[in-house]
């Protein structure tokens, strides 16, 4: 994720911004990544934040369209996962069984993020996400991106809660075409 904020950094606003961003950063990497490392999500919270001050966005929009990308990319770096995908419900009903199993045999001690589904109503489903990295805002991206991806009609609304002692959002995915189902729930 860090090498993908730097790149995304690069890309929207240059590298001069990238540089001012891990300099005004008290970074215990100095700024140093691989794709393959595991790093202290404080320092991507601090890049997040100098970004945020030095263009004027706020951190919530930033973490969105990190997100947003982080979920481009996934269809381009694990095509395997996605392949068989025709729908934002398939990719979501999925991305916790994908994603915890790939985190897990890199970073066995990783903060694995939560996934949960359950239906609420005919045509709504809710997306319940866990972590005590408090990444909403990049999940939410994420979750757009995904509908927009498959141009579905769904309708995106986001809860604040707290699940067990530990900061939880519900995000609820209603669809009016009946058509579009959830494919773990009509198996």
């Amino acid at each position: 994720m860090f090498c993908e904020f730097l790149d995304w950094v690069e890309d929207r606003y240059g590298l001069t911004m990238v540089d001012r961003i891990i300099l005004r950063s008290e970074l215990a990497t100095g700024g140093a990544y691989t794709s393959i490392g595991d790093y202290d999500h404080d320092e991507l919270r601090q890049l997040v934040a100098q970004l945020s001050s030095a263009t004027q966005t706020t951190e919530s929009e930033l973490l969105h369209c990190l997100g947003a990308r982080l979920f481009a990319r996934s269809f381009e770096f694990f095509p395997r996962y996605f392949g068989s995908d025709h729908s934002a419900f398939d990719v979501l009903s999925n991305v916790d069984e994908r994603i915890r199993v790939e985190i897990r045999t890199l970073y066995p001690d990783a903060d694995v993020l939560k996934f949960e589904w359950g239906h609420e109503a005919s045509q709504q489903w809710s997306f319940a996400y866990r972590s005590s990295l408090a990444c909403a805002d990049l999940v939410e991206g994420m979750l757009t991106a995904s509908v927009e991806r498959f141009r579905d009609q769904i309708e995106l609304e986001r809860e604040e809660l707290e699940i067990e002692h530990e900061p939880a959002v519900c995000f609820r995915l209603t669809t009016r075409d009946p058509i579009l189902t959830h494919p773990a729930l009509t198996h």
